[in-house]
């Protein structure tokens, strides 16, 4: 063979190594994945998958979703529900509870169960619903018994229920304090919402971990990982889990948001929760995406946000002064929220103060109304535990779209046209007084305010 032909040969068979090589990469690489959700059901696609896990945990990190999601984890750093495991008030009551758990673990209480039959259980607070019955991970349905009442002593027990919701990380994977698992402590996060594949009312959240994220996009744009479109995203649905159904042991309930929601004219104009709490803005989903009208905002407004607080309620005021008196007339509207307010837990109170000041700034008369749902315990006594309650004493809440009237009475001052009535509402995340014994405890913030001259 000549020298030509022989560099031929040569120039051939490296040619023909490297398309192989290629080829080769090309058939093991995880190609990015596009579905047309009108062709491919994104569910079942995702249950044909196998995950692909890159950390200790099952779930991504933070630090990697905002690599190139920066702007919406900078919003979602501040919510309620990053901080759902590590604020302040959340772990007031987490070590009441896990105090009240160990110190009842040996004690029981007489019971009568279905049979009839009278016997003796152990006297720990539990929690119903929140689809408590079982929770499916990777297709395998695990009864409740196989992730909680397995725990055989109360320092294991302690607390399993509240961290479903406040720190699902830790709960699903079974991470236990000290957390070793680097998604236990952040609440809420990025990854858990986005491999949740479906729902139903009898089995729960269906987990399915891995790389494959959910979104509400029909036609989604694959990164890193790949993107299937899911309907949950677009569905109060999708909140109920955490904010709904939510029992003591003694069958009072708790938490009942999204019933509240669903019995409202709010679901009936087809408003869901991410309507309000995830509105949608001009932005950017990735550090280099397209510019999109309706970037869903993962800083879940809610109790702690002043601005989204003030659209929640409206104040209307009348007064007519009838010989030595003055009849007051205030109107509280719920005119902005999708579900009682305030909801959720008895610690949260709507407050309307009334003031009569004169031209020196003196109070000379003031009156106030409290709207909150009030549990009594067993002692008959107001509580704020919610594993305590055992009658709800009064709800004075204000119902989606409700007009509350309120009539006060008041001298007339001595200088009425100088003297000024204020009417100001207040929300609360906890009860005037002592209630909770932490710093720095969340100020009152003012959704609205009024004021006129006793006399015009």
């Amino acid at each position: 063979m000549s020298q030509s032909n022989r560099i031929s040969w040569l120039v051939i068979s490296v040619t023909l190594l490297a398309l192989t090589g290629i080829l080769v990469q090309t058939a093991l690489a995880e190609p990015a994945i596009r579905i047309d959700p009108n062709e491919v059901d994104a569910v079942d696609a995702a249950k044909t998958r196998d995950p692909v896990i890159s950390n200790p945990s099952p779930y991504e990190p933070i630090t990697k979703c905002k690599q190139c999601h920066i702007e919406l984890t900078d919003q979602w750093i501040s919510s309620g529900h990053a901080t759902a495991y590590r604020n302040r008030v959340f772990r007031y009551y987490f070590s009441q509870y896990k105090d009240y758990v160990r110190y009842n673990w040996n004690r029981s209480t007489e019971i009568i169960d279905e049979q009839g039959r009278k016997r003796r259980v152990p006297k720990i607070p539990r929690f119903r619903g929140r689809d408590a019955a079982s929770v499916v991970i990777k297709g395998q349905i695990l009864e409740e018994n196989q992730y909680d009442i397995k725990v055989k002593n109360p320092k294991e027990y302690a607390g399993i229920p509240c961290l479903k919701c406040h720190a699902p990380g830790a709960f699903y994977t079974g991470d236990e304090e000290p957390f070793k698992l680097e998604n236990s402590k952040d609440g809420v996060f990025c990854d858990f919402c986005h491999t949740i594949i479906d729902y139903t009312d009898d089995l729960g959240f269906e987990l399915f971990p891995g790389m494959i994220k959910q979104g509400p996009r029909r036609t989604p744009v694959t990164g890193p990982h790949a993107i299937e479109f899911s309907y949950l995203f677009q569905k109060s649905v999708f909140c109920k889990p955490c904010h709904d159904d939510l029992y003591n042991n003694n069958g009072i309930k708790i938490l009942d948001t999204y019933t509240e929601w669903y019995n409202s004219l709010w679901r009936e104009a087809g408003t869901t929760c991410q309507d309000c709490h995830m509105a949608g803005y001009e932005g950017r989903s990735t550090k280099n995406g397209e510019l999109r009208f309706d970037v869903a905002d993962h800083s879940f407004y809610g109790v702690r946000d002043p601005e989204f607080l003030q659209t929640a309620a409206d104040l209307d005021m009348e007064s007519v002064i009838e010989g030595d008196n003055v009849n007051l007339t205030v109107t509280v509207t719920n005119s902005g929220v999708g579900h009682y307010l305030p909801s959720a837990w008895p610690l949260r109170q709507l407050v309307l103060i009334i003031r009569v000041k004169n031209a020196d700034d003196e109070t000379l008369w003031s009156d106030k109304r409290v709207y909150s749902r009030i549990y009594v315990d067993e002692n008959n006594k107001i509580t704020y535990n919610i594993w305590e309650p055992v009658a709800i004493l009064d709800d004075t809440r204000l119902e989606p779209g409700e007009e509350r009237v309120e009539e006060f009475t008041f001298p007339v001052p001595e200088n009425p046209a100088t003297s000024v009535i204020t009417a100001q509402l207040f929300f609360r995340q906890l009860p005037e007084g002592d209630v909770v014994d932490i710093q720095d405890q969340p100020r009152p913030i003012r959704i609205k305010g009024l004021s006129t001259f006793v006399q015009e």
